[in-house]
């Protein structure tokens, strides 16, 4: 019950919201961002984020798609692919490894 108490006392306590999330060192040694240009070949094209399915697959997540001028961060599952998005992927070296493969095979 006090542990539930401490936990949601961060979200009484207005103060918290005003700071930035540290993350652990420990946590971003192991982690990666990549940036991969959708090209005429990727499966990817025309389809939904959610029919992807990158992170079932592969692990890695899309944290933004850099679309012409904008930057469209933290898409939704309705998100659909298009010519020359290029997509923003967090994960391991591994995991980046096998959504680099899978959305431009080439």
């Amino acid at each position: 019950d006090q542990l539930r108490r401490d936990h949601y006392e961060v979200l009484r306590d207005h103060r918290h919201s005003l700071t930035k999330v540290q993350l652990p060192p420990e946590v971003l040694s192991q982690l990666d961002v990549e940036l991969v240009a959708l090209r005429d070949a990727s499966p990817a094209l025309g389809r939904r984020l959610a029919d992807v399915n990158l992170r079932a697959t592969t692990g890695a997540t899309i944290i933004a798609v850099r679309r012409g001028n904008d930057m469209l961060t933290n898409p939704g599952p309705d998100l659909v692919f298009q010519d020359r998005d290029v997509a923003i992927l967090l994960g391991d070296r591994t995991q980046l490894d096998r959504a680099i493969l899978s959305l431009d095979p080439s």
